[in-house]
């Protein structure tokens, strides 16, 4: 009779070797302020307590602005190190993973490499898409690059072209003279940049695409579990909308918008 130990022994080399539980990682891609927290409360009455479902586990502490695609761990390395950990551990005890938010967006390789390449778990990739000025405006709600009402308080800058390996480096030399809608349709298009490099590197099975602006209706959430590999449920489907901020107070020209950014921008929608 082969012993309890053996049988548990088989059953991790197996898991080891091959990752046979049919858990995976997905990470959410976007700039913000597309739905993610919505997409988090509705996956969760969808999918129950098989998967551990997060939104912004660790927030800014992925330190986007000054940790990058090739070194991701310049700043708060603990705290990443830790978060990678736990979700190792996550997919070790037979629950699947999935994080929505945004402030991921620089490290997605780098969570892939540890958890597909290094440990054999599959990672899915959702990147929700919305249309810039729209996009641009709602991160105004956050106060996005607007300069703070007090001279000692931090500016929100969620990406400047200065940053390691940023993909339109080419912008500092406007920067100083955009206004924050144009920084946030910079960092909307940077976002659309990085995700289209990761894009190229991904089997097209793992790669979903999702409007913003059709991600609340149910045929959007029977696509994207379809995707997760995940029966649709109608009855648990979650119509409501969650948002957390009200409007943007910041007073904004939509139509004044630096030409080199609007043709980067034309490219990308």
């Amino acid at each position: 009779m082969i012993s309890l130990w053996l049988c548990y022994r088989l059953l991790d080399t197996k898991r080891d070797e091959g990752n046979m539980t049919d858990k995976y990682c997905c990470f959410v891609i976007s700039p913000g302020r597309c739905g993610t927290q919505w997409l988090g409360k509705a996956l969760r009455a969808q999918l129950g307590n098989k998967y551990r479902i997060e939104h912004e586990p660790i927030n800014f502490d992925y330190a986007p602005t000054i940790n990058s695609p090739s070194s991701p761990l310049v700043i708060n390395e603990e705290k990443i190190t830790v978060h990678l950990e736990s979700i190792l551990a996550t997919l070790k005890s037979g629950l699947g993973y999935i994080e929505t938010g945004f402030p991921n967006w620089r490290h997605i390789a780098w969570l892939q490499q540890k958890i597909s390449v290094e440990h054999g778990y599959a990672v899915k990739f959702i990147r929700i898409k919305r249309e810039p000025v729209a996009n641009a405006l709602s991160l105004l709600k956050l106060n996005a690059f607007v300069p703070p009402l007090l001279p000692h308080l931090p500016c929100k800058t969620f990406m400047r072209p200065t940053a390691n390996d940023a993909c339109l480096s080419e912008m500092s030399e406007f920067w100083s003279v955009l206004s924050p809608f144009e920084k946030c349709l910079y960092y909307w298009a940077e976002v659309q940049i990085q995700a289209n490099k990761y894009q190229l590197k991904v089997d097209t099975d793992y790669w979903l695409d999702v409007s913003f602006e059709q991600l609340f209706l149910n045929n959007s959430m029977k696509r994207i579990l379809d995707f997760l590999g995940e029966p649709f449920l109608p009855i648990k489907f979650l119509d409501k909308k969650y948002d957390q901020y009200g409007a943007a107070w910041y007073h904004v020209d939509t139509s004044d918008v630096h030409p080199e950014l609007k043709r980067i921008i034309n490219v990308l929608i």
